[in-house]
Order: structure tokens, then sequence, then C-alpha cells
């Protein structure tokens, strides 16, 4: 019958004793390894843990924008992002702007990859506007919008209405049974993108449906049509 815990760690402690530095050097990593690497590694992942979560977490989205208009030169969309940072971010808090690439190349798995992506943050409510590339079905009026549904925005009949916006341009889906929808605006009825060098052809500004900031979208909007 092997004695008491307690007394088979005060031999140890006692055993330990009579060796000289390298001895006990020798003899813990020898014995004691796997329990030094186990504390090891639970210290980095628990000091990891705190740090990302109290120390220095990550900054909070304040918006979120999904490009999907094709090219355009990053120093271009750079300037894009600086002119609605100061409108949407409060520099009181740890907040940022995120603006993300959801283009499409022609490649299937990367198109789907880009898929998956768009349809899991839309659903996890990350995403607040969409500058898209949107291409429109004369003859039925059905938006052809590649991994971004008409569904998945909002009409911005009401939006613009309460910024007293008007156009004649907006694009609309069209679904049997259902009241159609206005779903993007082009960003040529503002002349804020042409001075930030992107090009306006046949690029729109939508809003996603399920956003969670409206009103960091709405100052943003704002800012972009000079209101």
């Amino acid at each position: 019958m092997k004695p008491p815990l307690k007394e088979r760690f005060k031999a140890e402690i006692q055993k330990i004793k009579q060796m000289n530095f390298r001895e006990k050097r020798e003899y813990i990593w020898e014995y004691y390894k796997l329990q030094i690497i186990g504390g090891i590694i639970a210290a980095l992942l628990i000091g990891s843990l705190v740090n990302d979560t109290i120390i220095n977490p990550p900054a909070r989205s304040a918006l979120t924008i999904a490009w999907m208009a094709g090219f355009e030169m990053t120093e271009n969309l750079e300037a894009l992002t600086d002119k609605i940072y100061p409108v949407v971010v409060d520099y009181t808090q740890n907040e940022t702007l995120h603006l993300l690439n959801f283009n499409m190349i022609g490649d299937p798995q990367h198109d789907m990859a880009q898929h998956q992506r768009f349809s899991a943050m839309t659903a996890a409510q990350e995403i607040d506007i969409v500058i898209g590339d949107f291409n429109i079905n004369e003859t039925t009026e059905v938006a052809n919008l590649g991994i971004a549904p008409a569904w998945t925005f909002m009409d911005l009949r009401p939006v613009l209405t309460e910024l007293g916006i008007s156009s004649e341009n907006l694009l609309f889906f069209e679904e049997e049974g259902h009241p159609p929808l206005a779903f993007a605006i082009p960003i040529a009825e503002t002349p804020a993108f042409a001075n930030l060098g992107i090009s306006t052809e046949n690029r729109y500004f939508a809003i996603v449906i399920n956003t969670l900031r409206y009103d960091a979208v709405i100052a943003a909007f704002r800012e972009l049509w000079g209101i």
C-alpha cells in the first residue's frame, strides 16, 4: 500500500534538498517535464485569453462595408474609409471601421468561399453596407447579384425620404406576389466617390436589412451624400 500523498510529497522534497543544483535540475526535468510543459502551455493560453479579453481586446466594428464592385485601387478604398471614419467611429471607445473585399473572380472554389463568407457574416449581422456592381436583366427587372440576393437589402425609399434624397435611378427587385423592392442607389448620384478617385460606373450603394448599426449607416450615408 502506498503511503499517503502528503508523506510522499514530504519525502520527495527531502530527496530534492539533498541534491546539488545540477542534480535537482536533471531530476526535476526527468520526472516532471510533462507537468512543466503543461504548466507553461496553460500559462500562455491564460495570458493570451486575459490579453485578448481584458487588457487589449480587439476593436469593435462601428460599421462594416462589403465591397462587391470589382477592382478598385487600394488607396481609393482607403480614402473612402478615411472619409467615413470620423462620422461613425467613437474615438473614446475601442471601435474601428471595416471595408471587406467580397469580389468574385470566376474561380468556383474562391467564389463559393466568398459566398459562404458573406452569407455567414450577414446572418451574424456583421455587415451593414454593400457597395456592389449589380447587373439587372432589363426584361424581367430581376437583380442578378451573385452572392448577395436582393432580399438581403433594405428598401431604400423610406431611408431616402428620411434623408430628403430623391432618385430616379434606384434598382428594383420584382418578384411575383411581392411588392417591388428598391434595394440600391447609384453612387454616381453623389460626387463623393468620384472626388475620391473611385469609378462610379454601374456601382450601387445598398443597406443590409438586418444591420445592427443603423445610426452609423445613416451617418455614413449623410457624409457620402453631403447632407
